[in-house]
Parts: C-alpha cells; sequence; structure tokens
C-alpha cells in the first residue's frame, strides 16, 4: 500500500481524497446501531432518479437482484440517517436490503466476523491498515476487478486509487472524505483567518488573557475518547514536519517519541492547558462530546470562538442548531501551518468501502459506491466531500461545502496518519493524549506506550 501525494490543480466538483476517520464520519465516535436505508425524501428528486435508473441497470434477466448485504461501519444517529439516505434508490431498484451497522467497535466486529469464518460483507473505515491488513492475509476481494479498472480510473484520481492498492490491485473505494479544518462564527470573530499558527496563538493567548476562551473543544468519545485531540496533533504534525515525517508512523521510519512527534503533541497540549484558552478547561473537554463543543460558538454570551473538526462538523452544527447558516454565521480556514513551507499541504481522511464477499449482490452494491451518481447523493447530503472526480459542484446543498471542495482540491494532499496507522496503535494513540491532557508530565511516558504498541505488530 503506498500512501501517495498529490496535487490537484483543476477544479472537478469533488474534494480531494480523505480516512476513514473517521472515520470518514466523525471518526470513532457512535455506540452500536443497526438500520437500512432511510428514505431519501430530503436528497434532490433528480439525484434520486438517476441513482434509481443506475441501479435498475445492476439487475439480470429482467428481475431484482433481492438479497441482504450485510456492512459494518462507523456511523450512528443523523450522520448513519444521512447515507442509508442515499441507498435508498439502490434498495428499490434491486430489492438488495443493505444491512448496516455503525459501531465504535467496528475494528473487533470484523476481526471476530472474519475469525469465525463469517465475515460481514463490506466494512465501510477510515483505516486503510484495515484494508492492507485483509488484502494481505488474502481475506478482501479485489474491488477493482468487480467494479472495473477503467471505472475506478473513471471516477476517482489515482492517488486515490493507490491509497486503498495492494500488490497493485485496488481493496477499497473512497465513500466519502473530510478534512479537519478551524471553524468560526463570523459575525463575532475577529482574529486572523490566514497568516501561520504562530499568528492565531498570538490572537488565542489575547482572548485568553482577556478572560474570553478562545477554543471550544470536546475530547469525550467512549472508548475511543481523545480521537479529537489525537487528530489535531496528527494535522499539526503534518502541518510543522510535512507528510513525509508524518506517512513514517505507519512504516515506523518515524517514532512517536522523536521530538517532531512531540512538539506536535506540545504544541496541541498548550492549547489545551494554557489557563483560559478552551472553554471549560481540559477536565470539560475531556466530558464534552466533540459535535456538542462547537455550540459553545452561538451561546449569549459565547462561550468560544473556534473550533478545529472535520468537515463533517458543518452538517452537525447545523442539525443541532436552528441559528447556524452555512456561509453567514458558520465558516472556516483551513488550519495554519506552524512551518510555512508546508501551508500549501493538507492531510485528509475518508470513510473506505471494502468487500469479503463477491455475491452478485455484493457486486451490485460496490458498483453502486462507485458510481457517479451515489456519490453526488453523498455530496447533497451537505455532510462530506464526494471523492468521485464527477460529482458536480452543484451537488452540495450550501456554498461552504462547495469553498471546501474547491479549496482542497488546490493543495498538496497526504493522508492523515491516523487512517494508515494498525488500530491498535491508534486506540494506544488515543488513550496516550487522554493521559497527556489529564497529566501533561507523562508526555515522554504515554508517547513510549505508542512506540511498544507500533513495535509489538513486528
Amino acid at each position: 500500500m503506498r500512501f501517495p501525494r498529490r496535487r490537484t490543480t483543476t477544479v472537478t466538483g469533488a474534494v480531494f481524497a480523505a480516512v476513514s476517520l473517521t472515520l470518514a464520519g466523525c471518526a470513532d465516535t457512535g455506540s452500536s446501531t443497526t438500520g437500512s436505508a432511510a428514505s431519501g425524501t430530503d436528497l434532490p428528486a433528480d439525484y434520486l432518479s438517476a441513482a434509481k435508473t443506475f441501479s435498475e441497470a445492476l439487475n439480470t434477466g429482467g428481475e431484482k437482484l433481492g438479497g441482504t448485504v450485510t456492512v459494518v461501519g462507523t456511523l450512528s444517529g443523523a450522520e448513519k440517517e444521512r447515507l442509508l439516505s442515499t441507498f435508498a434508490p439502490f434498495e428499490e431498484a434491486t430489492g438488495i436490503k443493505v444491512d448496516y451497522t455503525g459501531t465504535e467497535d467496528y475494528a473487533t466486529v470484523v476481526q471476530s466476523g472474519v475469525d469465525s469464518g463469517n465475515p460481514v460483507d463490506v466494512m465501510t473505515v477510515t483505516s486503510l491498515a484495515m484494508v492492507k491488513q485483509y488484502a494481505e492475509s488474502g481475506d478482501l476481494k479485489d474491488v477493482g476487478e468487480i467494479v472495473g479498472e477503467d471505472t475506478l480510473k473513471k471516477n476517482f484520481g489515482q492517488g486515490l486509487i493507490d491509497a486503498a492498492s495492494v500488490d497493485d490491485k485496488t481493496y477499497g473505494i473512497y465513500m466519502s472524505m473530510d478534512n479537519f479544518m478551524v471553524w468560526y462564527n463570523p459575525d463575532t470573530y475577529d482574529g486572523p483567518t490566514d497568516g501561520t499558527w504562530d499568528d492565531l496563538t498570538k490572537w488565542t493567548d489575547e482572548q485568553a488573557s482577556s478572560g474570553t476562551a478562545p477554543w471550544c473543544l470536546g475530547l469525550s468519545a467512549g472508548a475511543s475518547t481523545g480521537w479529537p485531540g489525537a487528530f489535531m496533533v496528527l494535522n499539526q504534525l503534518v502541518k510543522s514536519a510535512g507528510p513525509d515525517v508524518a506517512n513514517g508512523l505507519a512504516t515506523g521510519e518515524t517514532k512517536w517519541t522523536d521530538p517532531e512527534v512531540k512538539a506536535a503533541f506540545q504544541t496541541v497540549g498548550d492549547l489545551i492547558q494554557k489557563d483560559g484558552s478552551v472553554y471549560g478547561g481540559a477536565s470539560a473537554a475531556l466530558s464534552t462530546e466533540q459535535g456538542a463543543a462547537g455550540n459553545g460558538m452561538y451561546t449569549d454570551p459565547q462561550q468560544c470562538s473556534l473550533f478545529e473538526w472535520g468537515t463533517y462538523g458543518a452538517a452537525t452544527l447545523i442539525a443541532g442548531n436552528s441559528e447556524v447558516k452555512a456561509g453567514e454565521n458558520l465558516d472556516f480556514m483551513p488550519i495554519p501551518a506552524s512551518n510555512e513551507k508546508y501551508a500549501d499541504t493538507e492531510a485528509y481522511t475518508g470513510t473506505v468501502v471494502s468487500a469479503f464477499s463477491d455475491r452478485p449482490e455484493v457486486k451490485a452494491f460496490l458498483k453502486y459506491m462507485a458510481s457517479d451518481e451515489e456519490q453526488t447523493l453523498i455530496a447533497a447530503t451537505g455532510n462530506y466531500v464526494a471523492p468521485n472526480s464527477n460529482v458536480p459542484t452543484e451537488a452540495y446543498p450550501n456554498e461552504l461545502l462547495k469553498r471546501i471542495s474547491t479549496d482542497m482540491l488546490s493543495k498538496d494532499l497526504t493522508p492523515l496518519p491516523s487512517s494508515t496507522i494498525d488500530t491498535s496503535v491508534r486506540s494506544t494513540l488515543y488513550t496516550a493524549f487522554s493521559n497527556f491532557v489529564q497529566d501533561p508530565t507523562t508526555l515522554d511516558a504515554d508517547l513510549k506506550t505508542i512506540d511498544d504498541a507500533q513495535a509489538a505488530l513486528g
């Protein structure tokens, strides 16, 4: 598996390459929930009709294929419902039921199925490491062969295909993409929207000194508590030491105890632990879900001004607060670089679809997931950017997402290490970050535990 970087200079309407993480969706959040397609009535009728027409062509012999495709992923709640709504025309046209289970413990669920000889049909995960693991063990099917290499090349950038390939075979299709950014309310925020991380820190320090917390932050996520902060660290690493150092975490070429990694932890640690910098302080952040933290930008009086989170943050904020209007009182800026050399470098995560089965109904589902029609519906949900390069810009429901897509396409893109490191290492990272937040003096020991987890992989 290669971890390519690519420079995209042509705006094609869908965004960049982005995992799973967290998770494509909200990385690793959410309890286990099961469901099939929502009605999809909130999606544009012409897009739904086109997706149904495409799906009808997947049937054979003039009859609906029927059957059930079991899917394990990471989404729950409103995010899951938005995804399921895009499956509705496929289910109606083919008679295939998509049985989706969203759980934060997806890695264990997938592994248990493989161990028992009864794996789930499809996994939709943000971990390229899992794709690599099951491809090398021979458990995954070659989706390039199922969907067609020509179709993949027509619909997706080569960098995305390479990222989900092992030994020149493609084992995953990017379903959705996102990246981290800094959200703010332009009606109240008067700080910098460009420049360096130092420029932004100067403003946040001034705010904290005046008694107003600049940062909204939530780190609580059940067994994955700490992941939002860990993602902030990894973005800092990309923006300070560069993608080569960051990508080395997956291969062991970069150690977690290396100075560049420690410095990234300390940068985020300073943000959290500095008096008055985070609303409620570190203890409140550890007990607050990240999705709820951003609401502090819309309280009266305002609790906090800045919110570093993924592309999906906009949909979550809008869904949870009727006062939030994309492009009016909600806007974003790219995470400022600590090293100006990497100002145009952007780390992405995303959800990858991989299959353990090649039954006819599973093949049909994979073809649907790779199609322009399904990817256009994903864009229309307003939750993510679609990785398919043929998705029209107008599919996004607001100008904010259109701008996010355009902005990302202009950057040097590299996978966020959260998607490339082994899931056991990632879990250790989340725990280590939470420990560090509670007691900054443990940082060296915390980083060593991550190195030990990496070394245990052999």
